[in-house]
């Protein structure tokens, strides 16, 4: 998944959350974070909005 993460952050940018902890300090963490893709999602997130993102993962997938 993290070859998604360019394309994401570049259509998107970034929102990620840095928290200071080294490299190591959390291995079963770092291992599922390495494999996980959060999309942006909220309750109230316009249909327009959704169907952003959708379109967006699908450009990157096909």
């Amino acid at each position: 998944m993290r070859q998604v993460l360019p394309f994401i952050f570049k259509t998107f940018g970034n929102f990620a959350i840095r928290f200071h902890y080294k490299k190591g300090d959390c291995p079963i963490t770092e291992e599922y974070a390495d494999r996980i893709l959060s999309l942006p999602m909220d309750p109230l997130m316009p249909n327009s909005d959704i169907d952003i993102v959708v379109s967006k993962v699908k450009e990157f997938f096909i």
